[in-house]
């Protein structure tokens, strides 16, 4: 399963970072330029600049905000259709799905140590029950939060959680 964080790509902030830093610095050198020649006329080209400056930096921005929720719907869709009809992914009688764990690439000892978590259970009583050390369970689970994106046993509960609410309900 994808980890779905809806961030925006890199390509995305170039693209509304680079336009108004490009007209910044057009219309720095048309101030540059033409403001001699247009002082002499007695026309100011500093705060139209700057009002146009800023102007473009709101469009782009609005621009930004449109693609980020574009993104964001499309993830939340592709989510949404990935989750629909898929088998659960943990159960208390049978662990870990077999899909879950291809996906993620999770060893049978780490498939072991993230039955033993989602049970609920703590590091120390983890290690008991597998006859591991403390510090083998925490490498094991170390390696289980950076192969699955979670951050920490919360966050690969409620990354879970769902699909364990829907068959167990």
């Amino acid at each position: 399963m994808k980890r779905y964080a809806a961030k925006p790509p890199f390509t995305a902030w170039i693209l509304t970072v680079i336009p108004p830093f490009g007209l910044w610095a057009i219309l720095t050198i048309f101030a540059v330029i033409g403001d001699p020649l247009l002082l002499e006329a007695g026309i100011n080209i500093y705060l139209p600049s700057f009002l146009f400056g800023i102007f473009s930096i709101f469009c782009n921005l609005g621009v930004f905000y449109v693609y980020t929720r574009a993104l964001i719907e499309s993830g939340a869709r592709t989510l949404a259709m990935k989750v629909s009809g898929t088998p659960p992914v943990w159960t208390p009688e049978a662990g870990l799905s077999p899909q879950f764990c291809a996906e993620f690439s999770l060893s049978d000892r780490e498939k072991q140590a993230a039955d033993e978590l989602l049970s609920g259970k703590s590091n120390k009583e983890i290690a008991e029950s597998l006859s591991l050390s403390t510090r083998t369970v925490e490498t094991h689970l170390r390696n289980i939060y950076r192969k699955t994106g979670a951050p920490n046993r919360f966050a690969l509960l409620a990354q879970v959680k769902p699909y364990i609410t829907r068959e167990l309900g």
